[in-house]
């Protein structure tokens, strides 16, 4: 909840469904009107950073920077 993920969970089919947009921690990086600014650039760097730990996790399931974040933390 301290994050600002908490918001981006929604109950679909009875499951919790993770939407990084929602993520506080990334809500601007997924804002393109603020690109340019610092802390989209911050985001930026969260959101890759992110995804590379995703990628280290799931070897097998990699991801791309362009594709949606699917978890909000990794098992680290």
């Amino acid at each position: 909840m301290k994050d600002g993920c908490w918001e981006a969970f929604d109950l679909k089919d009875n499951k919790l469904v993770y939407d990084w947009r929602k993520d506080k921690r990334y809500s601007i990086y997924a804002d393109k009107s603020k690109e340019g600014t610092e802390e989209y650039q911050r985001q930026k760097i969260a959101y890759y950073n992110a995804i590379r730990q995703y990628n280290a996790n799931h070897p097998d399931n990699t991801i791309e920077y362009t594709d949606d974040l699917p978890e909000a933390y990794s098992n680290e």
